[in-house]
């Protein structure tokens, strides 16, 4: 017991790393920008006004708690608005893996963030180090790691026929990115590159919990991530970016470890439970579309050896004109688009996609095209009732 209560003591100038990190990756996060964006998509339709106060007041809170000013209420009023605006773009049929960035900020909201580094803190008397600034970083630390750790159970459950669909997985995604591939890597690479992120993804929670290895497991992951990237154009730079919560800065900056203890654990503890317990449900039963928790996406099915997406023709009295196409689905943030579009019938689509067609519009012609991966053969378009 005491040698867990050490393990889960921390400093306050660790938490407050942890609170400044997430704070700065939420300020500049492209999914908070580009949420309200998405009112019209969502299903029901958002008021995009609505979404843009709302991304107002986030980035407000936001910046209030990067400062430490009101730390407790801004990091809650953070929480509740990240959790709403965030949800936005959710209820288009596409499930984007942004909750971290909610589960981190009501970690922080749950815990005494602006203890250090913070202008809270000037009008407060030091805190010692505690059960009440470890137990919220050591939450971060596991939530952390079960990110990592289903994905690589479903992929290990896929075994060989995952790993040698691995040049299809790839091939496929940077389809859909409409890109030159930056790394081309033979089969048997990506073979034992595969067997690698399996092996990482499933050591990464026994790999931070000891000392002796923690900065190990940080390295890991920012090759792993970096590799992801390299090979298939995934980026995950808002949940690395957060890897600093592992880093020991007051040992490294040398901070005392004098002061009182003031702070209860129990909201962290609470809220940790809570948190890791929906982790682990929605990890062992591969929820991977679920908000505002999930498991993150395991990547563990094998890719398809066709693809297809749709195309759009208005008629009006101007004529017919192609309105949508595979080139509105290229670059990085249209990645989107590509689950909106297999989920939703084509109407429905298209309504979230232009909103409302212009008035002189008679006919919406719709027609799917497919593309053999790997073949020589030219796209088929087939017109859709």
């Amino acid at each position: 017991m005491n040698r867990l209560r050490d393990w889960a003591t921390g400093h306050p100038v660790d938490l407050a790393a942890f609170r400044i990190a997430v704070s700065v990756v939420v300020l500049f996060s492209v999914d908070v920008w580009t949420a309200a964006g998405w009112a019209h998509a969502a299903l029901p339709p958002v008021s995009e006004g609505l979404a843009r106060g709302v991304t107002a007041l986030v980035l407000l809170s936001a910046f209030f708690t990067l400062i430490g000013l009101f730390t407790r209420i801004s990091s809650l009023v953070a929480t509740l608005s990240l959790g709403w605006l965030l949800s936005v773009p959710q209820q288009s049929g596409q499930v984007m893996h942004t909750h971290h960035l909610l589960w981190f900020f009501a970690i922080l909201a749950a815990a005494p963030a602006g203890d250090a580094w913070s202008l809270d803190a000037r009008r407060r008397p030091a805190e010692a180090p505690s059960l009440a600034h470890g137990v919220p970083v050591r939450v971060a630390w596991l939530s952390m790691g079960l990110i990592f750790f289903f994905p690589g159970v479903w992929k290990l459950n896929a075994g060989a026929a995952w790993l040698d669909g691995l040049p299809a997985l790839v091939e496929w995604k940077w389809f859909q990115l409409a890109d030159t591939p930056w790394v081309q890597l033979s089969p048997r690479v990506l073979w034992w590159g595969g067997v690698a992120s399996i092996a990482f993804e499933l050591s990464f929670v026994a790999l931070i919990i000891s000392r002796r290895t923690r900065l190990l497991a940080v390295a890991l992951a920012f090759l792993f991530h970096q590799g992801i990237w390299l090979v298939m154009g995934i980026v995950f730079s808002s949940l690395w970016l957060c890897d600093v919560v592992f880093l020991p800065w007051a040992r490294w900056l040398r901070v005392p470890s004098t002061g009182v203890k003031t702070r209860a654990a129990w909201p962290s503890l609470a809220l940790g439970v809570v948190l890791l317990g929906a982790q682990l449900f929605t990890g062992v039963t591969r929820r991977e579309r679920s908000w505002p928790f999930a498991c993150y996406p395991t990547f563990s099915d094998p890719a398809p050896r066709a693809i297809s997406w749709l195309e759009v023709e208005e008629v009006s009295p101007r004529g017919t004109e192609l309105v949508f196409s595979r080139g509105a689905l290229r670059g990085r943030e249209a990645q989107r688009w590509w689950g909106v579009m297999a989920e939703q019938p084509p109407g429905v689509f298209y309504r979230q996609w232009r909103g409302a067609s212009p008035p002189d519009v008679s006919e919406v012609r719709y027609f799917r095209v497919t593309k053999q991966l790997g073949a020589g053969v030219p796209p088929v378009r087939e017109r859709v009732r």
